[in-house]
């Protein structure tokens, strides 16, 4: 959950300047829709991992307190920083988190 809140200043800014902002930005920066779709989905698949080893644990599937502390660092290095580093080679080709933001 705590991960949509990173949404929260796109939703805000197509929000206040609307439909023919977000069309301008997707002529200006093509591949920008795409990359925020994917960031999106990278997003959604890290929270919902935690919640399913939550889910282990409550279940009695999991014994261990610990072995949740393990599996969720390892979950997060797993799906959500490796997949920093392949957004990395598209922050290089112009692609921007925030810039877009101003324009």
């Amino acid at each position: 959950n705590g991960l949509a809140c990173l949404f929260i200043p796109f939703v805000w800014t197509l929000t206040i300047r609307g439909t023919e902002w977000w069309e301008r930005i997707q002529h200006l920066h093509p591949n920008q829709a795409a990359f925020l779709g994917v960031s999106l989905l990278v997003a959604t698949v890290g929270d919902v991992s935690g919640n399913f080893l939550l889910r282990l644990k409550e279940l009695d599937m999991v014994k261990s307190q610990r072995s949740i502390v393990v599996m969720g660092i390892l979950s997060n290095i797993g799906l959500l920083l490796i997949p920093e580093f392949v957004f990395n080679s598209i922050y290089s080709s112009g692609i921007s988190e925030v810039g877009f933001y101003f324009e």
